[in-house]
């Protein structure tokens, strides 16, 4: 698993490029941050003072100070040079902010992909200390549901249902019935408002038992087996339907 991590960070480091970008960075960026200085050293000073004076429309100009006569161009130049300095010092800062970017970027991506292979790796080790029974008969009542047209919402299911007959939202963690192009919730199921329906509140009820027996055993094996990492129930039952998924 450190073998994999570590892989990865190297990885993610040379395609983002910022082993060239943060040297260059160092190197460069105070070069140009002296250099600027520098360049607005020589700049000519506004050494020469001219006093206030009466213009020819009447109004009065404020003493102020200036370059001396025959310094424009130089300066001109001078402060070219400075513009170019800063362009290119801020086109370094940029390329290290976005390589840094980019690498935190696929970092993330590579640790939420290793957290959920890590936790599946839990979740088998977890399933392996469950009696084989209790798995094998959850699978055979799911089967059953199925064919029943009878649907378990897990909780990972973002669809919002309504009940066809008391037009209530279908809640996650509920069944709803599929009959004569209507979906029934777990609540009009139990009010047995539509005829021929003992079978499916059998093999409802034996699910739900089923299921609550495999999450008890769950939470229990999880404080045991890793006290300090809670794996999350949700996460737990979407693994459970791609377990119990597999042969039906």
């Amino acid at each position: 698993m450190i073998k994999y991590l570590i892989r990865n960070i190297v990885k993610n480091i040379v395609i983002s490029f910022v082993w060239i970008t943060i040297p260059m960075g160092v190197i460069f960026i105070p070069r140009f941050s002296q250099k600027i200085v520098y360049l607005e050293n020589q700049l000519t000073p506004y050494s020469v003072s001219v006093n206030g004076y009466h213009r020819k429309d009447g109004t009065y100009a404020n003493s102020y100070n200036r370059r001396p006569p025959g310094s424009l161009d130089r300066d001109i130049r001078i402060q070219s040079d400075i513009q170019k300095n800063k362009n290119t010092r801020t086109i370094v800062i940029l390329s290290i902010i976005t390589s840094l970017g980019f690498f935190g970027w696929r970092s993330k991506r590579y640790f939420f992909r290793l957290r959920n292979e890590y936790e599946t790796y839990l979740f088998k080790l977890i399933l392996l200390e469950f009696e084989p029974q209790l798995i094998s008969e959850l699978k055979f009542t799911y089967s059953k549901i199925l064919k029943g047209k009878l649907y378990y919402r897990w909780s990972f299911d973002d669809r919002n249902i309504k009940c066809s007959r008391c037009s209530e939202f279908i809640p996650l963690r509920g069944f709803m019935l599929t009959y004569r192009r209507q979906e029934i919730c777990q609540k009009c199921l139990e009010k047995r408002s539509f005829d021929s329906i003992s079978e499916v509140l059998y093999w409802m009820n034996k699910f739900r038992k089923e299921f609550h027996e495999i999450e008890s055993k769950f939470l229990k094996v999880n404080i045991t087996m890793f006290p300090n990492y809670q794996l999350d129930i949700d996460k737990f039952e979407n693994h459970l339907h791609d377990e119990i998924s597999r042969t039906v």
